[in-house]
């Protein structure tokens, strides 16, 4: 294994550790591993946050120009997904 083949290793052994952290995946009551771990772009604490993309919606059917991200959350032992929009706070994905 050459160096960056050893680097990604470890990068995705430390995703999946930070995904453990939940409860709710180390009793199978979400999945083993991160759905969108293609799109993870950063790890915090008790937070993971994945690419970012436009945010082409408004409210007045004007362009928003604004950036939304998806952001996981570690609350009451489960992974929460939140939408981010920058400039507007957040907004709830999953119950």
């Amino acid at each position: 294994m050459d160096v960056a083949g050893a680097h990604e290793l470890r990068k995705r052994l430390e995703q999946q550790a930070h995904w453990l952290q939940a409860e709710a995946v180390r009793e199978g009551r979400q999945p083993r591993t991160d759905p969108d771990a293609l799109e993870l772009e950063e790890l915090g604490t008790g937070v993971r946050f994945y690419l970012r993309a436009p945010d082409k919606a408004s409210l007045d059917g004007s362009r928003a120009g604004g950036t939304l991200r998806v952001a996981k959350r570690l609350v009451g032992g489960y992974w929460k997904t939140e939408i981010e929009t920058e400039g507007r706070g957040r907004r709830h994905a999953d119950g």
